[in-house]
């Protein structure tokens, strides 16, 4: 099985924020590409935890808001900013 190698940003963010472990590698890659954008000033993100209907599995979803989002349904956390 191959090793992952996160780089500086993505292992912060996975230490950071809780059942980003969980999200596909994509999603970590695209996040830190964005934290690390010097065009985003402000950062929030979320993990959502639900249940898939059919299966009965664990799903997780990332949202991410570029402002502190008016209605909070996740627990949306300040990563920036």
């Amino acid at each position: 099985m191959a090793q992952i190698i996160y780089t500086k940003t993505e292992q912060m963010l996975l230490d950071r924020v809780f059942h980003l472990d969980e999200m596909p590698t994509y999603e970590l890659e695209r996040l830190a590409e964005t934290y690390d954008s010097k065009d985003i000033e402000e950062l929030w993100v979320a993990v959502e935890l639900g249940r898939h209907s059919s299966t009965d599995e664990r799903t997780y979803t990332l949202h991410t808001y570029y402002s502190k989002p008016e209605f909070d349904y996740y627990g949306a956390e300040q990563i920036k900013g």
